[in-house]
């Protein structure tokens, strides 16, 4: 069993509770502090008087040896779509069975990394919608990257479907969630690539082609930092419609070397067909 101090933390700020105030005939602040910084597991008894104090369930605060296990797969999951090695990350999301899920983040993780497959790996753009409403459905007590990835998702995925109004309104709730200052905290740089991806590809496609730029750049500045050859192939491609005619075609052939060596298909990642006209 392993205890989830930072989940401790949220639901005692939650309440406007001080560390003091949430120990107090119960345990040492002390303890309180190991508990929400180190996942310090308490003696039973003052396990569950904090639960009871802050009103949750003990299974709110603590991850079984399962579902550890589940985590470090999905962990694994994610690493293999990050490097485009969408075979194996297939093989892996297969081993998980979904009414097995019952914890409501590793759910949204599943929903979130088949959406992906969906999209990326299949083209399967009306499936693809479905798990990332499934993963949004799953609700938290804040928002995650991996809402933030789904709502990426379902930018894309309209834009497969050609419905760019519904693209448009996917675009703008994730510009609205991006706002929010605890997402932008917890925005790891993988879910950053996957989000100037999706806004570079939907608001090109759009016709807003100087904000989309702006994600492209930001989007290939970070491919670079993390040596991601996916997202390298891809934004270098991407990059490719704003240049002129020299500087289009090393950065065509860049992003067709990279796609190679991770054996992707990279028009269809890049919508290709739908966006060979110039920005306007």
């Amino acid at each position: 069993m392993k205890l989830l101090g930072g989940r401790i933390k949220y639901y005692r700020r939650n309440l406007g509770l001080s560390q003091k105030e949430l120990a107090d005939g119960i345990c040492t602040q002390a303890t309180i502090s190991l508990i929400e910084k180190k996942n310090k597991v308490p003696s039973i008894h003052i396990l569950l008087s904090v639960c009871e104090r802050l009103n949750v369930d003990v299974n709110d605060i603590v991850m079984t040896s399962r579902q550890n296990e589940i985590k470090r797969l999905l962990i694994n999951v994610r690493q293999e779509i990050v490097k485009g090695d969408f075979l194996q990350a297939d093989k892996l999301l297969m081993t998980l069975k979904q009414n097995k899920l019952s914890d409501n983040m590793l759910l949204k993780q599943f929903f979130v990394y088949s959406g992906l497959l969906d999209l990326m790996h299949r083209c399967d753009s009306d499936k693809a919608i479905f798990n990332f409403n499934q993963a949004l459905n799953q609700h938290l007590l804040e928002h995650t990257p991996q809402d933030v990835v789904a709502m990426a998702g379902l930018a894309l995925a309209y834009v497969q479907k050609d419905d760019l109004e519904y693209a448009l309104t996917y675009v703008q709730s994730l510009q609205s969630l991006l706002s929010k200052s605890q997402i932008k905290t917890h925005l790891d740089k993988e879910t950053a690539l996957f989000v100037n991806y999706a806004l570079g590809v939907a608001l090109f496609k759009v016709g807003q082609s100087a904000n989309s730029k702006v994600y492209v750049d930001q989007g290939l500045e970070i491919a670079k930092s993390k040596q991601t050859l996916l997202f390298l192939a891809i934004f270098y491609g991407l990059h490719a419609i704003f240049e002129t005619d020299e500087t289009e075609k090393d950065d065509k052939m860049i992003a067709k070397s990279m796609a190679e060596v991770v054996h992707v298909n990279l028009p269809r990642l890049l919508f290709e067909d739908k966006m060979i006209s110039e920005p306007q």
